[in-house]
């Protein structure tokens, strides 16, 4: 995954396209918008320092003597400043990236919207964080374990956490990075996540889960719409105007949603290639249907298994005990109570099944580190 953020655009300037056809800018909000998305395409066209240096190293990859002289020319203070990989100067196997080295800026950053580099050499490697591929223009190849995916205009990919993948991109097209956090984004996207639906079960299951579900493909049919939406939060991050944080959170929910309501049915998981993994998505599905009132005899009884051998299940599959992957889920459905809806205490917790409003804010506190009240008041809109 090499990277560059592009530079903060400026209003009011003319693109050479605007020129051609002479439109003027003029400063009406949404005609600000409109230009600033013609100067971010312009400026998504031209090849970064970055991208130059690729393009002349896979131009040279198969000629030894030009890549001998090639390779004398290259900065290694530059490729590390750069975080830019050449494998004949520097040994690369495998790298593994955690949410710190990228989320650095700002630490409130729940997003980071970045520009693939064309040309970048293929780079095996895996996340502590979820990324979103997105192809604006031309095409890719994209690596996920043994498997590859040609990837062509409109299309997305979601990779979970701890996924080994890499992206091919030997020519100049356009292909977008969407970083998001792990750590954070069951606390952001809750009103995604509560409901039933293809997307919800993918990043539950990756939040409750192991490796359950690796990836999942959307195809947009490029829908110019759902483009600009994602353009728009490209342009919040690079020119970071006030409250960008919240509306790159909130663009990212209502860009979800829309890609539900119009291509659920192009949205596709692979398939379970291991018995474990069905069981396992089986059960992490039932407690969240049945968090109320269910237990580990109930778990036994539906999947007729003992009550040890389920409870091995569980902890094999998501690295909790039953009681800790059902207190959180119960208290993951808390949190929205409490942030969508105005309803008291003791009505919260007579939904999610518990009796004792004292237990339930010390298991509360527990897992969000707030009291109940705290974590309304703070995220109340």
């Amino acid at each position: 995954m090499i990277l560059l953020v592009y530079p903060a655009l400026k209003n009011g300037i003319e693109t050479s396209e605007m020129k051609r056809i002479g439109i003027k800018i003029r400063l009406r909000k949404e005609e600000i918008n409109f230009m600033n998305i013609c100067e971010l395409l312009e400026s998504l066209h031209v090849l970064n320092e970055s991208e130059r240096l690729y393009k002349e190293y896979y131009s040279v990859q198969n000629h030894p003597e030009q890549l001998k002289d090639f390779l004398k020319t290259i900065d290694p203070d530059f490729l590390a400043e750069n975080h830019l990989i050449i494998p004949d100067i520097v040994d690369y196997h495998s790298s593994y990236f955690k949410e710190d080295m990228f989320f650095i800026e700002d630490k409130s950053q729940d997003i980071m919207v970045m520009k693939h580099n064309c040309f970048s050499p293929l780079t095996p490697h895996k996340h502590s964080f979820f990324e979103m591929l997105y192809v604006l223009e031309g095409s890719c190849d994209h690596y996920i374990n043994d498997a590859c995916f040609h990837m062509k205009p409109g299309d997305i990919c979601i990779v979970s956490p701890e996924i080994m993948h890499q992206l091919g991109v030997f020519d100049e097209s356009i292909v977008i990075n969407f970083l998001i956090r792990s750590s954070t984004f069951e606390e952001i996207f809750f009103s995604l996540l509560k409901g039933d639906n293809i997307l919800s079960s993918f990043f539950l299951n990756n939040i409750y889960s192991k490796k359950i579900n690796e990836y999942i493909t959307i195809d947009t049919e490029q829908d110019t719409e759902l483009r600009d939406l994602l353009l728009d939060i490209m342009l919040e991050y690079i020119d970071r105007p006030l409250y960008y944080i919240e509306i790159m959170n909130s663009e990212l929910v209502t860009f979800f949603a829309k890609v539900l309501r119009r291509y659920e049915k192009n949205c596709h998981l692979p398939p379970f290639t291991k018995k474990r993994d069905v069981q396992s998505y089986a059960l992490v599905h039932f407690i969240r249907e049945n968090y109320r009132t269910v237990t580990l005899g109930d778990i036994a009884g539906k999947f007729h298994y003992s009550d040890d051998y389920a409870s091995k299940l569980i902890k094999s599959a998501t690295g909790y005990t039953f009681t800790q992957l059902h207190t959180k889920i119960r208290m993951h459905k808390a949190a929205g109570l409490l942030k969508e809806t105005s309803i008291n205490l003791q009505d919260i917790c007579d939904d999610i099944g518990y009796l004792n409003p004292e237990h339930f804010i010390r298991m509360f506190k527990k897992e969000y580190h707030m009291t109940p009240s705290e974590y309304r008041k703070k995220n109340k809109h």
